[in-house]
């Protein structure tokens, strides 16, 4: 008969261990408290304060300032935007389709003069017809006014010029003839100036104001074929322009704004189609 020796609780015995709660630790560390009392003197009792007064000892702005806008009057938000981008160094966008320019506004860096809206140059437009001569037309970003001063030119190349313009500053455009219409609160004038190979007038003949519109935001001015005359054997087969807006001064630093910019373009009905006429 198999039989096991009963073994004794003595041996058995298990001391009594104190149940842990799993709630709370059952020891506390020094250096825990340490540390936790340097993050309360770092970031303050309440702690959301203490922090941002530790990472940003200026507290960053939460939401964007806001600005309000007003609008000059009679003009809408795309044009009031058109007029603050273009006073800064933006990159030329223009487009020329024959005598047709159209360009986004812009102020040239060295312009010095008023920033208005009818300094400001969009495009332009000229032809020829030869039984009413020369049709001019600069457009504006905005309409303008019969008291500013303003001196809206359209640089002509009569086929043969060589003088560098406008004011010497822009190579790439000559011109040797000067339709100019001047406005302000002495009236509105407009002549046509001749110039020689060095930019210098030569003769000047003025215009009736009855071939002078000033309308909205665009100027435009008819000239009789007989008071700009070919400088090259073809005649006005090689005739070109661009327009200039300037305060007046007559100074490089006085021309608000071009069209087109950086080269002439030819004279619709005064070139052969699809020929630009650039010098």
């Amino acid at each position: 008969m198999l039989w096991f020796r009963r073994r004794t609780a003595a041996r058995h015995r298990v001391a009594a261990r104190p149940q842990r709660s799993p709630l709370r630790p059952g020891t506390e560390s020094l250096e825990g408290r340490t540390l936790l009392s340097g993050a309360s003197s770092i970031f303050g009792s309440g702690g959301g304060d203490g922090i941002q007064s530790w990472l940003f000892p200026k507290p960053p702005t939460r939401y964007p300032a806001t600005v309000k806008v007003v609008f000059p009057g009679n003009v809408d938000g795309r044009t009031n935007a058109l007029m603050e981008l273009s006073k800064i160094d933006a990159p030329l966008r223009q487009q020329i389709r024959g005598s047709v320019v159209l360009k986004a506004p812009r102020f040239p860096t060295t312009y010095t003069g008023p920033m208005r809206l009818d300094l400001n140059v969009i495009g332009s437009s000229a032809f020829y017809r030869p039984e009413q001569g020369f049709f001019f037309k600069g457009r504006l970003l905005g309409p303008t006014t019969t008291s500013d001063e303003s001196v809206y030119s359209f640089l002509v190349n009569r086929g043969g010029a060589t003088a560098a313009g406008p004011a010497g500053g822009i190579r790439s455009i000559v011109y040797d003839a000067i339709v100019e219409v001047t406005k302000g609160a002495g009236g509105t004038t407009a002549e046509v100036d001749l110039v020689d190979a060095g930019g210098q007038v030569v003769s000047t003949t003025d215009l009736p104001p009855s071939l002078v519109r000033i309308s909205g935001n665009s100027v435009a001015v008819t000239v009789p074929k007989d008071l700009l005359p070919a400088t090259n054997a073809t005649g006005v087969n090689r005739y070109s322009y661009s327009f200039q807006a300037a305060a007046p001064g007559g100074q490089a630093s006085d021309i608000a704004g071009l069209s087109p910019e950086h080269n002439v373009t030819i004279i619709a009905g005064a070139a052969p189609k699809g020929i630009s006429a650039r010098a």
